[in-house]
């Protein structure tokens, strides 16, 4: 198969992710995430498609895939109008796991006041602290998140756990 056939080939799989039948979709998943990396692309544009099962789907292989490429799009993602892409969205970032910090630090910082934005990092960063991957500044953060009115907190608290990472040479693990 050359490239042009499998850039068309993952092109019908992502139409495939709107089927209501769910053996459609399932089929279509599975196939997107054995072609793996070369699909990236297409499934991180999938993730701002108007189908909540491609945006879902999308979200979903990204985490099977791991592909720290999609880290920005899916912390983006954290901000979808429906609660389940947002809730596979951050199980993909977890998945991820260092490589999501980056830019879910710099969305948080641009994008404090977002309740969405903040329930997913929440989300994400509870879930790395049960790994037990966080540092103490990012701890902080997830602290931050904690707190009645984060909005206020969680803007500086992302800045200096971004500049922590920087500093220490973390910005793409």
């Amino acid at each position: 198969m050359n490239a042009s056939d499998n850039l068309e080939e993952i092109a019908r799989l992502i139409a495939q992710l709107a089927s209501k039948d769910i053996r459609t979709r399932v089929h279509a998943r599975h196939a997107l995430a054995e072609i793996g990396h070369q699909a990236v692309p297409d499934l991180i544009q999938g993730l701002e498609d108007d189908s909540d099962y491609i945006r879902w789907e999308a979200a979903r292989i990204l985490g099977i895939l791991k592909d720290k490429l999609a880290a920005p799009a899916l912390v983006r993602a954290l901000m979808d109008e429906r609660h389940e892409v947002r809730w596979v969205s951050a199980e993909a970032l977890i998945a991820l796991g260092h490589q999501s910090l980056t830019p879910l630090l710099i969305q948080l910082e641009k994008d404090f006041d977002s309740q969405s934005l903040r329930e997913g990092a929440y989300h994400v960063l509870h879930g790395m602290e049960q790994k037990q991957l966080l540092s103490p500044e990012l701890l902080q953060v997830l602290d931050s998140l904690r707190v009645i009115e984060p909005e206020v907190h969680i803007g500086v608290s992302a800045q200096k756990a971004l500049w922590h990472l920087t500093l220490h040479g973390r910005r793409d693990r």
